[in-house]
């Protein structure tokens, strides 16, 4: 008895963040996306650094059918092209930041929030710290 075994090939192109420009003239641009536009409008003025799942969950309210593949597929892009920073502090997940300039953040280890600190020179601190603090800085 034989068994005939068909293998069907088929090229799929898989959705990059490529696909998310246009070129204008000599600029590539990024095409507009509703999506996009109203997470970038939920990260403005946060200072509490969510996570994807609290920015899902956030989006939600405006886009109900959003899934969380599209909002972090979307936050990959704005974190590599600059206009959000992605912060890894310790607790297994990545948190966003809206504020891309140069700053420190404070990390409870209690409850696990992550805020920034207004600390105007930061040379030192550490050290600073440690010899006032006998706990890990």
């Amino acid at each position: 008895m034989c068994i005939l075994i068909i293998v069907i090939i088929i090229d799929i192109d898989l959705p990059t963040y490529e696909t998310e420009f246009i070129r204008k003239g000599s600029k590539r641009m990024r095409k507009y996306s509703r999506q996009r536009e109203v997470i970038k409008e939920f990260l403005k003025d946060r200072t509490d650094h969510p996570t994807a799942d609290t920015i899902y969950t956030g989006v939600r309210q405006e886009i109900p059918n959003i899934s969380l593949g599209t909002v972090y597929r979307n936050l990959m892009l704005l974190s590599e092209e600059g206009e959000i920073a992605r912060l890894t502090v310790g607790d297994g997940t990545v948190h966003f930041d809206p504020n891309t300039t140069e700053h420190t953040h404070f990390v409870c280890t209690h409850c696990g929030c992550v805020q920034d600190l207004s600390i105007p020179n930061t040379d030192g601190l550490n050290q600073a710290a440690g010899a006032h603090f006998s706990g890990k800085i």
